[in-house]
């Protein structure tokens, strides 16, 4: 079977070394971001667009448990299309060898790639650019006076290809590859182009998949020691901050209530405070492996001042020598 173009024109999609991806070009006739540039960040977007969708298992073709969800178009990929028909099947197919390839536990190799790239008829294409200085940066006199001059002068930066006939030494070149600054082109001409230029581009640098700690979401990373995305944690209170960050200040906030309610137990609750610490643990111990949203939330509330002045600081629990005379003598009978 054909498959049908699904982008209007050609889209350029470039990654460059300090970690920033963009998009260029007409994305879908009609769309919000024709002819505007799309930012985003190789590392997080491919674990993002199993995001779009909901999973349901009711087939054996993992392809038709997929359905989009009313967000998809918040995707930076995604964004102003309209999927339907073949682009959302194809698409769903796509998931599901991104699926396969953040469950394998070594990167993929260059070999897979090409696999990959055969099973979806990608058209995709690319380049490797390096970033030199402008020698006509701030020249605008010079350059209109020599019109053969094509550098533009309000830009510090040009990019050029790897040629040897461009002032790059042969017998150096593989030292020379990435020393400088550097940026990947592709030219994309369908949705899964752009998904798999990506994808690509991570395999390269041997880049493997892993599950954020905190949002749960799959982000590339070159080692399993990072356990957290960049992203902004999906805890509305902490949005503000990276996940990880955000985890840390939830954890400081928890051991601060912690310390402060077992002081106030032990002078006025002596006999509770066992009962709290066994409590507390139960939900803490979770959090030091999995602190997504719902675990962390548990922890929170538990230590949250209404909460323990509900449960725990009930004036028939004081100890007799914190209670006036009549509350303990109520409690002797």
């Amino acid at each position: 079977m054909k498959r049908r173009n699904t982008l209007r024109d050609e889209v350029i999609l470039t990654i460059s070394n300090d970690g920033k991806g963009a998009l260029f070009g007409n994305m879908q006739s009609g769309s919000d971001i024709d002819k505007k540039n799309v930012e985003f960040s190789p590392i997080t977007v491919l674990g993002d667009l199993l995001t779009t969708t909901n999973y349901v298992e009711k087939s054996i073709y993992r392809q038709d448990n997929y359905t989009l969800n009313q967000n998809y178009s918040e995707h930076p990929f995604l964004q102003g299309k309209k999927i339907h028909g073949v682009l959302e099947k194809s698409y769903f197919v796509a998931l599901v060898t991104l699926q396969d390839v953040f469950d394998k536990v070594k990167p993929l190799t260059m070999n897979e790639f090409e696999i990959i790239r055969q099973f979806h008829s990608l058209n995709l294409t690319h380049r490797i650019l390096f970033r030199e200085e402008n020698p006509m940066y701030g020249m605008t006199d010079l350059v209109e006076k020599h019109t053969w001059i094509k550098n533009s002068t309000t830009e510090r930066y040009q990019y050029k290809t790897l040629d040897y006939r461009e002032s790059f030494d042969e017998d150096n070149m593989l030292e020379q590859l990435f020393s400088a600054p550097y940026k990947f082109e592709y030219r994309c001409y369908r949705l899964e182009d752009i998904i798999f230029s990506v994808l690509h581009y991570l395999a390269f640098f041997k880049y493997k998949f892993a599950k954020c700690n905190h949002c749960e979401r799959y982000y590339a990373t070159q080692t399993y020691k990072t356990k957290y995305c960049n992203r902004k944690s999906p805890h509305e209170e902490y949005n503000h901050l990276e996940c990880e960050q955000a985890v840390k200040d939830i954890k400081q906030l928890v051991a601060r209530r912690k310390k402060s309610i077992e002081e106030h137990l032990k002078v006025n609750y002596k006999d509770l405070a066992d009962d709290f610490h066994i409590k507390y643990h139960e939900l803490r111990d979770p959090v030091k492996t999995e602190p997504t949203v719902e675990n962390l939330n548990k922890i929170i509330q538990f230590t949250d001042k209404t909460n323990i002045k509900k449960y725990w600081y009930k004036k028939e629990n004081r100890n007799p020598r914190t209670n006036t005379g009549a509350e303990y003598k109520k409690r002797q009978r």
